[in-house]
């Protein structure tokens, strides 16, 4: 092959890639795609990492952050609102164009300057996106459409003024406004504090236990309920300013607290609550978010929580696989059942509806198991005493062989409030229940 015919070849090769190279840029460009009732956005939602968004001289960042998202302004930054950023995105691919004026209309930069993209002060970057910085300049006359442009395109769009707004509304309104943002389901370990009162409960597998002021089963729903009061409470505005780095128990000034440990978070997350003004508004802090904010006279009284309204009220929640012997104490009778196998021997109380009755039996009042009270109870010497033991068969390395106490209720006479005290071993606490307890003992 001769050298000119090589050379020729070289050239129609790079004549050939330029062409293409232009005419895909030309196919897929922003001015090529965007016609009137297309989308002013062709993107995949999965593609955006960033939003860089410059309104007047306010200049701020929202960028993906694990599962989320965090706004930053260069100096602070915070948690976004993933619904807030979800709504801009969405609105993004949504807006339509209403009207398009090719550049060849525009003509030169005096006349773009009219339709106020030339010198933008509000603009959005998707970051991650194609089209690049869009320009948002003045409104239409009738004030409900909106002139846009790509930054280094003279091509102008119409599109709706609702997009347009939503990319100017202040900044604080893209931050995270709810008090818990983590998942509930990764909490592991809450404490309450009210003044001197201090609750503590702590997972338990799908469990929940109160481990102070009492060791108690918590009910896994009165948890869940808070749970989900956190994560639905919002602040109402953001105070402006940094909230002072405290640990739980230095805020004095606050009426009450609330620490939780998740497994989605390094650290503890603390939330402070001060007294309601006279207005009934109520100053907030989060930590580790470092932020302060402002509650609604609406919003949950959090700090009011009590142990009460936490504790599962069953008198006691048994699980029936891990007894083997049941011994029952009346006045009348000394009463012994054993496990056959996987059923029990016949006597004249079902032990899988004794289990049933104690889970379904609710405490309608609690006393601390004082040595008065247990003798007004009737508990130092009780008429009633159900135990559940264990037997193993061998010694292991937690326990010996032998008989070991799972439950043991000690019960006294009926009261004059038509309830009966049942007292727990190793419960600090004397449970009342309605009388007709005692007939899930076959009257025995």
């Amino acid at each position: 092959m001769s050298r000119l015919a090589t050379v020729l070849i070289v050239l129609a090769a790079i004549g050939l890639a330029v062409f293409v190279g232009t005419t895909t840029r030309w196919r897929f460009s922003p001015d090529r795609l965007a016609t009137v009732g297309s989308p002013l956005f062709r993107f995949d939602p999965s593609d955006i990492h960033g939003i860089k968004i410059k309104n007047g001289d306010t200049t701020y960042t929202l960028k993906q952050s694990g599962e989320g998202w965090r706004i930053s302004n260069g100096t602070t930054t915070d948690e976004a609102s993933p619904a807030v950023v979800r709504a801009l995105i969405q609105a993004a691919l949504e807006s339509p164009i209403l009207d398009r004026i090719d550049a060849s209309e525009v003509g030169d930069d005096k006349k773009l300057s009219t339709f106020g993209v030339s010198k933008s002060s509000l603009q959005i970057d998707f970051l991650g996106d194609r089209p690049g910085t869009l320009l948002i300049g003045k409104s239409s006359p009738d004030n409900t459409r909106t002139y846009v442009s790509f930054k280094n395109s003279n091509t102008i769009h119409l599109v709706p003024k609702s997009f347009t707004d939503l990319v100017s509304i202040n900044p604080a309104a893209f931050r995270e406004p709810r008090l818990l943002t983590i998942d509930p389901a990764t909490v592991e370990h809450i404490t309450l504090r009210n003044g001197p009162s201090l609750i503590e409960l702590k997972r338990n597998g799908s469990d929940w236990r109160i481990l102070k002021p009492v060791v108690d089963h918590a009910d896994p729903a009165a948890v869940h309920r808070l749970l989900d009061t956190l994560s639905q409470t919002a602040i109402q505005s953001f105070t402006g300013k940094n909230a002072p780095i405290r640990n739980a128990g230095e805020a004095l000034d606050f009426s009450g607290s609330i620490e939780l440990r998740s497994l989605a978070a390094e650290a503890p997350i603390l939330i402070s609550l001060t007294r309601p003004d006279e207005s009934g508004i109520r100053s907030v802090e989060l930590q580790p978010r470092n932020v302060s904010g402002l509650l609604t006279p609406t919003a949950p009284d959090l700090p009011a929580i009590d142990l009460n309204s936490l504790r599962d009220r069953a008198l006691a929640r048994l699980n029936p696989d891990m007894v083997d012997l049941v011994k029952i104490k009346t006045p009348h009778s000394n009463l012994t059942i054993e496990r056959n196998g996987e059923t029990w021997k016949p006597g004249p109380v079902n032990v899988d509806d004794l289990v049933k009755t104690l889970a379904s039996t609710l405490v309608s009042s609690y006393r601390a198991a004082t040595p008065d009270a247990i003798q007004d109870a009737s508990l130092a010497d009780p008429p009633y005493r159900i135990e559940f033991s264990a037997i193993l068969s061998e010694n292991t390395p937690e326990a010996l062989a032998g008989e070991h106490p799972v439950l043991g209720l000690s019960i006294g006479t009926p009261q004059p409030d038509a309830t009966v005290p049942v007292l727990i071993t190793g419960s600090p606490e004397i449970r009342f229940v309605p009388a007709a307890f005692l007939d899930s003992l076959g009257g025995l």
